[in-house]
């Protein structure tokens, strides 16, 4: 805790992936966009979901830190659809998951000082879609599965 990274977010994502590593995960990682300021209590928050993704990997997960538009989103893809992800109870943090083909999408996401909140409500908030239209056992169905295109309506 007392490190002093120069990005203290991907630190802790980081470290984040080496305890999947050690399990066996093969972890890519991207980051885009400059590093911004972002408290201790929300960068737990923006990671506790990831590291709960990550720790359940099986086999390959792919990591993502996104800044910009006063916004910091951090994402995974993993082979382990069946992933509980805790919702997170601090303010401001957006907790968003998709599940499909056999893949789950976590995003954290949060607005940074100085940056717009018109996005973000409030309190810690969860959005979850099921695209593989079986209800949520993560077996066959007909979502694309491809997050990006994630509205986070349900409707995938």
């Amino acid at each position: 805790e007392r490190d002093q990274a120069a990005d203290p977010l991907v630190h802790e994502l980081r470290a984040c992936i080496g305890v999947a590593e050690r399990n066996g995960v093969d972890v890519q990682l991207a980051v885009r966009g400059t590093p911004a300021p972002v408290p201790r209590r929300l960068r737990r928050a923006l990671t506790e979901p990831v590291l709960t993704a990550l720790t359940t990997a099986e086999h390959t997960a792919r990591a993502t830190v996104i800044r910009g538009g006063g916004r910091v989103r951090v994402s995974v893809v993993t082979d382990a659809p069946r992933t509980d992800i805790p919702l997170s109870g601090e303010p401001g943090i957006h907790v968003r998951t998709l599940r499909g083909e056999g893949r789950l999408w976590v995003e954290a996401a949060c607005a940074v000082p100085g940056g717009t909140t018109d996005d973000w409500g409030e309190g810690g908030t969860a959005d979850t879609a099921d695209t593989t239209g079986d209800g949520g056992d993560g077996e066959g169905g007909t979502g694309s599965g491809e997050p990006a295109t994630d509205s986070g309506d349900g409707t995938g």
